[in-house]
């Protein structure tokens, strides 16, 4: 049997459901671009905040359309595989399955992204709700921080522009701005060493060098300082 019906058909297949896919998020966004907060920059999760309830509520209404989107388009596709070569089309299906039934049970047991085991093992975590439950924070990863613990805490300041890579221009007077809050609030920055692509911010070493940090702890995935 020649594999071009297959080709063909999953390309045509794939064009449908990347436009429906392209329809529903334009038309979520028109609606109401909260509910895809999760899916922005983290920096931008972390300026914007919490979700409204509103959009919490919509939000799972779109997770069950967009699945529900992907499994008509998927039948659709393998319904004429399926009439015309039976066993090729239960292949594909079986060649598929355990790998998707893998990745559900590993995502099941281990979570996803911020419900993730290692985020919710995370000694920095522990450290920060056992130790400073109500502190002023600082982060190179604010949204990790309002995503598990649901307090709020600030980025420190960026060395660089994220969008054009340029110095920033303000960076010594934020940095000025953060060490006074601080230690006005007696508050403390946390560092996260799984958050490592944020290049445009200073490093751990480069804060606790210039603005002569305390080390308050050292974690198995981070550091907390304090300024003096």
């Amino acid at each position: 049997m020649s594999l071009l019906p297959i080709i063909s058909n999953a390309l045509v297949f794939g064009v449908v459901l990347g436009s429906i896919l392209f329809a529903t998020i334009l038309v979520v966004v028109r609606i109401n671009p909260e509910i895809m907060l999760r899916d922005y920059p983290p920096d931008v999760q972390a300026e914007h905040g919490p979700m409204s309830d509103r959009s919490k509520r919509q939000k799972p209404l779109v997770a069950i359309l967009v699945l529900a989107e992907m499994f008509a388009v998927i039948v659709a596709s393998l319904t004429p595989i399926l009439d015309d070569a039976p066993a090729v089309g239960l292949l594909i299906i079986g060649l598929q399955l355990p790998a998707t039934l893998t990745w559900l049970q590993q995502h099941y047991r281990q979570g996803i992204g911020y419900s993730s085991r290692g985020w919710k093992e995370s000694e920095t975590i522990a450290q920060l709700v056992t130790r400073m439950p109500s502190a002023v924070m600082y982060s190179n990863a604010p949204d990790v921080i309002y995503a598990i613990l649901g307090r709020p805490a600030t980025m420190i300041p960026r060395r660089t522009m994220t969008a054009s890579n340029l110095p920033n221009p303000n960076y010594r007077a934020e940095i000025e701005q953060m060490t006074g809050t601080l230690r006005a609030a007696n508050g403390v920055i946390v560092f996260f060493d799984r958050v490592n692509w944020r290049k445009y911010l200073p490093s751990a070493a480069e804060l606790e060098s210039s603005l002569g940090l305390r080390l308050v702890t050292k974690t198995n995935d981070g550091a907390i300082y304090q300024a003096h």
